[in-house]
């Protein structure tokens, strides 16, 4: 009797633990399923999620955790971890290393990344909302990310008693590598005004040292001419 009575309660506590776990996962949304696990050198890239999907990513150094980020991982990524491997060096050459990680395919199957850039004085990655979503990456001889490009899609709502001006709103913007800063030197904007049906093209270019604007030039388009707009090749 002592012995049902044992595994009735271990069962009970194994139901609660269930319970909790889902109650963790799907109403308070905390990441906390482990997905995968990549090692690079000293460094390992933990993800992790819900049930069905990656959401977050950890990053190691051996066992003290150097930085934890919200991102949401294609499983087709994860799966192909050998061909989409995170990428790390020094990638803004200031002589520590950095982590590039891969995270989604484009509609052009494009690699899109996520940059995380080594901060020496807290000793910790961190991440930057310009360096969450990047594609046309290009790299020099010594291993430098040298410039890439990153999107934006941005859907403006009607709020009430506001006439909707414009939705739709996509950003491209485009970084170069400069004396060890990654400096904006270039920002496309395409803008579909509703009220008139129309579109603007907007390009914006920078002094890639002093961030001062030395060009804007805005280009009205039909549909059919915003439709040929190729933000990524």
């Amino acid at each position: 009797m002592k012995k049902k009575n044992i595994i009735l309660i271990a069962a009970i506590a194994l139901c609660l633990a269930a319970c909790i776990l889902l109650l963790l996962v799907n109403v308070f949304k905390l990441n906390i399923i482990k997905h995968g696990d990549i090692q690079l050198l000293n460094i390992s890239v933990k993800y992790y999620g819900n049930f069905n999907s990656v959401k977050a990513v950890k990053i190691y150094d051996v066992s003290i955790r150097r930085g934890t980020f919200e991102l949401t991982v294609d499983k087709s990524i994860l799966d192909n971890s050998k061909e989409y491997a995170p990428y790390l060096d020094d990638l803004n050459g200031d002589g520590h290393n950095d982590i590039l990680i891969p995270h989604s395919l484009d509609a052009n199957n494009s690699i899109r990344y996520a940059l995380y850039i080594w901060n020496n004085e807290n000793k910790m990655f961190e991440g930057y909302n310009d360096l969450a979503d990047l594609a046309n990456i290009s790299f020099n001889e010594e291993g430098n990310l040298t410039s890439f490009s990153n999107l934006h899609n941005v859907i403006f709502e009607a709020q009430a008693n506001v006439p909707k001006v414009y939705e739709n709103h996509r950003i491209i913007t485009e970084f170069k590598l400069v004396d060890g800063i990654f400096r904006m030197v270039s920002k496309n904007e395409l803008i579909y005004y509703s009220d008139t049906d129309i579109y603007c093209l907007v390009t914006t270019e920078f002094d890639d040292k002093t961030g001062e604007v030395v060009s804007f030039i805005e280009d009205w388009l039909n549909e059919k001419e915003a439709s040929e707009i190729k933000f990524y090749k």
